[in-house]
């Protein structure tokens, strides 16, 4: 049985990813999918995103990604924007190739939000 770690919504906050993955480590896990948000926030948004880059994990784009890599930086939310000062346009080609949905081994399908939008909650109440 193929154990799977699910990841999203990271927000360049690169200890608690740390943590996570120490914790990980302990579970015996195969596979780790990553559903996006991945840098936006006042945190550490490049060094989140030079580790991330060099991780054999599955990933797709989460909607505040989507933003740095559609919008003008002026127009950028705040946290999007302090993201978007930091990095790099190598960091930003690499976020926009990732999808916005992917399937897995016709078993999964991985999302950021719902299968049609990013920003769709599947729960009413958040």
């Amino acid at each position: 049985m193929t154990r799977i770690a699910l990841l999203s919504d990271l927000h360049g906050n690169l200890p608690a990813i740390e943590k996570v993955l120490a914790d990980i480590e302990t579970r015996g896990v195969d596979r780790i999918f990553c559903l996006g948000d991945l840098i936006s926030g006042p945190l550490w948004a490049r060094e989140t995103i030079e580790f991330l880059m060099q991780q054999d994990w599955t990933f797709i784009r989460g909607n505040h990604d989507r933003c740095l890599v559609t919008l003008s930086p002026e127009t950028l939310a705040k946290s999007d924007a302090q993201a978007y000062q930091v990095i790099e346009k190598r960091h930003l080609e690499w976020l926009a190739a990732l999808p916005a949905t992917r399937e897995i081994d016709n078993t999964f399908l991985l999302c950021h939000g719902s299968p049609s939008n990013d920003k769709t909650y599947l729960l009413e109440n958040i």
